[in-house]
């Protein structure tokens, strides 16, 4: 009888412990897959965060070795989403963009301005102006922005912005290049953008006002081209 009782009382005392672990382990799963509160980005006061938010965990577990080029969309910046894109730099860069910055980006057109998504969330975006020749025939093209959400980072998607942006630049003939400022002390940006082909010009002293440290390396990716002509505009001519 005694031994009864003793076999049973393990048996119960077994299948507490496996509950009990069972318990724990659901509870660590639920922690570390549910999406974590975050709390608003820092942005201007102006910034509508709750209709234009952005993700700061990723709704997935994010694999190195998929291709993401097949789950990202690239999307147009336009006047529907461009507070998004407001959100997403507020998050990612260290320096404030004003209201004419946004107003511009929004009227480009989608050759040289776009932003990727992931499930309906903007997660990254690239923004190039054109800057004239003084011959008024070509131009070159200046990285304004290029900026991933840090959990979507390293997954090729600020490759795949920035090369759709090369592409078109090198379809269009009067377009001889492409030129950006990055910060002496980001390596990482400097690598990345070494390995598309950009070249290191020259270093800017103070390029900003308010990092550290402030100067910046300029950084120039140019388009073999066939010299363009420019007509004589002389009188009589």
């Amino acid at each position: 009888m005694d031994s009864t009782l003793s076999s049973a009382r393990r048996s119960f005392d077994r299948l507490h412990h496996d509950t009990q672990a069972r318990q724990k382990a659901q509870e660590l799963a639920d922690r570390l897959c549910a999406k974590p509160t975050v709390s608003a980005p820092t942005a201007p006061a102006s910034v509508p965060t709750a209709d234009h938010a952005v993700p700061s965990w990723p709704p997935e577990v994010l694999r190195h070795d998929q291709d993401w080029s097949t789950k990202v969309d690239l999307r147009d910046i336009t006047h529907d989403n461009v507070e998004s894109l407001r959100v997403l730099n507020a998050v990612i860069f260290p320096v404030r963009y004003n209201d004419k910055f946004y107003a511009d980006v929004a009227e480009m057109g989608g050759q040289y301005v776009k932003a990727a998504y992931h499930r309906g969330h903007m997660i990254g975006a690239v923004c190039c102006r054109r800057e004239p020749a003084e011959n008024g025939l070509t131009y070159s093209l200046y990285v304004m922005t290029l900026g991933v959400m840090s959990v979507y980072r390293r997954l090729g998607i600020g490759s795949l912005l920035i090369e759709y942006v090369l592409r078109n630049a090198r379809m269009d003939p009067a377009c001889t290049g492409i030129r950006l400022h990055v910060q002496t002390s980001n390596e990482e940006a400097q690598r990345f953008y070494h390995r598309l082909g950009f070249d290191t010009v020259t270093v800017v002293r103070n390029y900003y006002f308010r990092l550290t440290p402030p100067d910046a390396f300029l950084l120039e990716l140019t388009f073999p081209r066939d010299p363009v002509e420019v007509p004589d505009t002389e009188p009589g001519s």
